[in-house]
Parts: structure tokens; sequence; C-alpha cells
């Protein structure tokens, strides 16, 4: 599933996260599926790495509820996989504000 996220599915960028997702037509068992994940070349210690795949997850937890209900009522299921690009640690905030601008494009392309 992976390789046909990155070869047949769409990309968009708010800085400082990267996401790649793939729409499918017809509702499976959810019809969001995601993945987190950070780059090892840009951070090193595997603490910082799960530290901001923690806080993307909490990110995702709080706010899914902005972008489920457009699923449904499509009959659409998403996989996405959220990447984050910075060299620089970032704040609970940082990372919210861009999860919302993700959920705005979202909800206009669907």
């Amino acid at each position: 599933m992976l390789a046909s996220l990155f070869n047949k599915g769409s990309h968009f960028v708010s800085s400082p996260l990267h996401i790649r997702y793939l729409s499918i037509e017809g509702i499976t068992s959810s019809p969001l599926k995601v993945a987190f994940s950070v780059p090892k070349k840009r951070f090193k210690n595997a603490t910082d790495r799960n530290r901001i795949k923690r806080q993307l997850r909490e990110v995702y937890r709080l706010n899914k509820h902005h972008l489920e209900p457009n699923l449904i009522q499509s009959n659409t299921c998403v996989h996405c996989l959220f990447i984050y690009t910075s060299n620089e640690h970032p704040t609970f905030k940082q990372l919210e504000q861009a999860f919302t601008k993700l959920i705005d494009y979202f909800n206009s392309r669907l």
C-alpha cells in the first residue's frame, strides 16, 4: 500500500508537514487511515523522532472530527502519510496550525 501511495497518490505541503494521500472509492473499515513519519536523516536520536510522532498523533486525535464526516458523506476512504520535514523541534501549536491547513485543503478537495 505504501508504494501505491507514492506512485498513484497526491501530495500537499503545509510547512513543516508534508502529506501524501490516496483516495479510494467506497469505505472499508474506516474512512481515514493515517501513518506518521519523521526522517532519521533529520533527527538522529530515536527519542526526538518518537516525541514528534507522538505530538503528531495527538494533533490528529484532537482534530480528526473535522475531516471524517466529509469522507463518510462522500463515501471515500483516504490513506494518508504525514511526514515532518523541518530540521527544528516543533511546538504543539506549530503542528496544530499546519494540520488545520491540511484539513482545510482536504475539505476543499472533497
